[in-house]
């Protein structure tokens, strides 16, 4: 666009919202043809480099435009149009005025439109499955816009607005969607060494990439996004906390070890003790998943080789030992073949419920003999605990754990239970006291 002729003004008329263009639609098509017809030859006068700069005026209504369009574009994929959609004519301007609206997007840079942070996240909607590349330059700022030829604005970063928007509006509000993640995902992409499925709650697959991470990602993914999220996330408490959960994920497996080890420490996580400080954060780069996905952090992070290793000498943390102390005692008080570890065992398969595992070793003591005590493979990293809120995963190393007696309502119950299971047996056998006495009549006597 020239500045060397005197400013211009053009009318630009707002873009009809859904509802009117449903109307147009079904009731003349032809009319919203030419519309659409209209704004394609505007946007191509704006893409000229000898059209004259726009009055403050116009560009106010260009600005006004962009944003309407932007907006219904791409809340259209929920919504339904009357049978008028389908005319061919419309199906082909529709399509041909996103693109020269991308175009003038491209040329003209988001600051030069004034297009703030919402703006911005409904353009990376639209635009980022075909034009990811372009689409992350101009978020990050690395994209040089044609008709932006200001050094200074033409290197501003939009990731800031964007990040605020995605966490203050959408997903604290409860309007973060499937479409917000695979896009965020996309422009992120995945430093993954092999395909696998992120636990934690989380069902999203992680497809093959090299193990390096973005630009972008390593832009976007910084110390003010983790710290948003980890406040929306406030302690698992927050009733988003599902979706920042896997925000987070999405996150944290697009950076490369190195990256990530970086991110930590400015987070001012350097030691188990500070771990506290993000704890949504921490829970997953010491997870199982993780570690599977990209694997050796502790190398980056010395502190993680210690927690790891103080787990790994607390053995009885993989079964859940002191969370059903009273049920073992008791199982041992009962089955003389029982052993602690084959009590947790059995009790773990049954979720705890010792009354049931009772009356099923009642009914059938042999199945003491077929529990197999599971050892603890020593090739395999062991898995810290999740951190849950502000808590942090403490060392059980050398802790020891002492068998208390089960209460007395519990082992009166039980008891009883036992008493019962052996006289219903009895009753079950026939008396065969006097088999082996002659049988005697009436008449004998």
């Amino acid at each position: 666009m020239s500045n060397d002729q005197e400013p211009i003004y053009i009318p630009i008329p707002h873009y009809p919202p859904f509802k009117l263009r449903s109307s147009l639609i079904d009731k003349d098509p032809v009319i919203w043809v030419h519309l659409l017809e209209g704004y394609i030859r505007l946007l191509q006068v704006l893409l000229d480099p000898k059209t004259p700069k726009l009055t403050v005026k116009s560009q106010q209504q260009l600005q006004l435009f962009l944003k309407v369009f932007i907006h219904e574009t791409c809340e259209e994929e929920t919504k339904i149009f009357s049978l008028g959609a389908i005319n061919p004519d419309i199906k082909k301007n529709t399509g041909i005025l996103r693109i020269y609206v991308f175009q003038l997007i491209k040329n003209y840079s988001f600051v030069k439109l004034n297009l703030t942070g919402d703006v911005i996240w409904e353009f990376a909607r639209i635009y980022a499955p075909k034009n990811v590349s372009i689409v992350r330059g101009l978020l990050d700022g690395t994209f040089k816009s044609k008709f932006n030829d200001n050094k200074k604005s033409g290197s501003i970063s939009f990731i800031t607005p964007v990040q605020k928007h995605l966490v203050n509006t959408l997903i604290s509000n409860g309007r973060f969607t499937n479409d917000d993640l695979n896009c965020l995902s996309l422009l992120l992409g995945q430093n993954t060494n092999k395909t696998n499925t992120f636990a934690l709650g989380s069902n999203k697959t992680i497809g093959k990439r090299q193990n390096r991470s973005l630009p972008f990602a390593e832009s976007f993914v910084n110390t003010t996004w983790i710290e948003l999220l980890e406040n929306g996330y406030a302690g698992g408490k927050s009733v988003n906390a599902e979706t920042i959960k896997n925000v987070m994920i999405i996150s944290i497996i697009s950076l490369s070890t190195g990256k990530l080890a970086t991110l930590t420490m400015n987070l001012g996580v350097s030691s188990v003790d500070t771990l506290k400080v993000c704890p949504l954060f921490s829970s997953l780069i010491i997870s199982e998943p993780y570690n599977e996905i990209i694997p050796n952090l502790e190398e980056k992070l010395p502190f993680l080789r210690k927690l790891y290793d103080e787990i790994d000498s607390d053995d009885d943390s993989d079964f859940g030992y002191e969370e059903n102390i009273e049920a073992i005692s008791l199982l041992i008080d009962l089955f003389p073949d029982m052993t602690e570890k084959k009590a947790k065992i059995i009790l773990k398969q049954h979720n705890g419920d010792a009354e049931h595992v009772t009356h099923l070793l009642l009914e059938n003591p042999g199945l003491i003999s077929e529990i197999e005590e599971q050892k603890k493979p020593k090739n395999k990293k062991p898995v810290p605990k999740k951190l849950t809120g502000t808590n942090v995963i403490t060392s059980k190393k050398n802790q020891k754990f002492i068998l208390s007696q089960p209460s007395k309502d519990l082992k009166k119950k039980t008891l009883t239970d036992a008493l019962r299971v052996m006289y219903q047996s009895d009753e079950d056998e026939p008396d065969d006291t006097y088999d082996d006495q002659e049988k005697t009549t009436g008449e004998d006597l």
